[in-house]
């Protein structure tokens, strides 16, 4: 696969993995869990319904080409805590 390809789908995972923790997250709270993490916790107390915006900022920060390797670091620990997330709601 061209490394411009491999790129993208990289860049699609991560923004999926985000997407679905939002989501996730979302469903999780609204049926009686709390936040574990405490800048989320932060957000939301703060942010109120935009607490997920630092989560975006974190997104376009990440798709830089040097920041490629972290990006699909946390790709792969945002896919944990969705599971983690998706247990919590059975």
């Amino acid at each position: 696969m061209p490394a411009r390809a491999t790129r993208t789908m990289r860049v699609l995972l991560l923004l999926l993995s985000q997407l679905a923790d939002v989501i996730t997250t979302k469903a999780a709270l609204a049926a009686g869990a709390t936040e574990g993490n405490p800048l989320m916790t932060w957000a939301q107390a703060y942010l109120g319904e935009m607490w997920w915006t630092p989560k975006l900022v974190t997104l376009v920060t990440l798709v830089s080409p040097r920041a490629m390797l972290a990006g699909a670091m946390l790709t792969g620990a945002f896919a944990c805590l969705n599971l983690i997330n998706v247990a919590i709601l059975r």
